[in-house]
């Protein structure tokens, strides 16, 4: 029987404070049952910062037993700068990120990878994705949907449940031309929704994917989310548009989305707007109503921060 020559992939790991759970992303690439890869992390902390410097600890550790690509960012740029590093250096024939809280079951590389192989009129393949909750695995996005998924992702931007749920061919990757660095939040939606412009993407419904968190605090900037959001309706304005009667599924989302936003800001009038916003499309829930007060006495950060100890 003829061997068949297996297809390099290439895991793109970007990380920026995550050395506490880096380690394990990095593993969870080697414990792979597909063998033909290639690492490269992106480090985007900085050269010469402490995390940096915690970062390349663990990177010397795991070269002693792999190869991996580790490249520093002189100075902090953001998720899209880095995953743009990691691409132009790929030499793999599929291109898939990871997160550095996140991480891959031992099949996830091989099962994408076949799927790819049978199915080439497909160019990128996601799968289930778990998070784990009190010590088991529960099922957080099912994969069951395959060909254009764009109007799926436009009404739900959470549909893949995590940029390391992201695996395309090369091809698909030098057609897009790596993701648009002026976003600084929704970075793999606008990147996604691109590629459904041109391609199409299959499911696998077993969970190969587990999402985790970094335990860095990151609050987001309300000031960054809406010019983001700005963005993604300039740049997808006709494909919003052909959604038809679910666009008011897509606006509602997207009020959300900026509330829940609005509630770490220190901008009093910035969250009464948002609420009213939000509310031309539905009313809020008791819950929902007293997380709002609590954001007025701009304390809303630190209950967010005590509620997740």
């Amino acid at each position: 029987m003829e061997n068949k020559v297996m297809k390099l992939v290439s895991v793109i790991i970007p990380t920026y404070k995550g050395s506490k759970q880096l380690e394990r992303a990095v593993n969870s690439v080697l414990k792979q049952t597909y063998k033909c890869i290639e690492i490269i992390v992106v480090d985007d902390n900085g050269a010469g910062t402490s995390a940096q410097k915690e970062t390349e600890v663990i990177i010397n550790k795991v070269k002693q037993a792999f190869p991996v690509k580790y490249i520093i960012h002189k100075e902090n740029r953001n998720g899209a700068c880095a995953r743009n590093t990691g691409i132009g250096i790929a030499s793999g024939n599929y291109i898939c990120f990871l997160d550095d809280d996140d991480y891959f079951l031992p099949e996830r590389i091989e099962m994408c990878v076949r799927i790819l192989d049978e199915l080439n009129y497909f160019d990128g393949v996601y799968t289930s994705v778990g998070v784990i909750k009190k010590g088991t695995v529960e099922c957080l996005t099912y994969a069951e949907k395959k060909g254009n998924l764009m109007n799926e992702l436009l009404l739900n931007e959470s549909f893949l449940g995590t940029g390391s749920n992201i695996f395309i061919t090369k091809k698909a990757v030098e057609k897009l031309e790596g993701f648009d660095e002026a976003f600084l939040r929704n970075q793999d939606l606008e990147f996604m929704l691109r590629f459904f412009r041109y391609f199409r993407m299959v499911g696998i419904p077993e969970i190969l994917v587990i999402k985790g968190v970094n335990g860095v605090f990151n609050i987001p900037s309300y000031d960054k989310m809406a010019e983001c959001k700005r963005m993604i309706r300039t740049k997808f304005g006709e494909e919003i548009k052909g959604l038809g009667s679910n666009i008011e599924t897509f606006n509602r989302n997207e009020a959300f989305s900026l509330y829940s936003t609005s509630l770490f800001s220190k901008n009093r009038h910035i969250k009464i707007r948002c609420k009213r916003k939000l509310e031309e499309y539905r009313k809020l829930g008791l819950k929902e109503l007293i997380l709002f007060v609590i954001a007025m006495f701009n304390v809303y950060d630190k209950y967010v921060l005590f509620r997740s100890k």
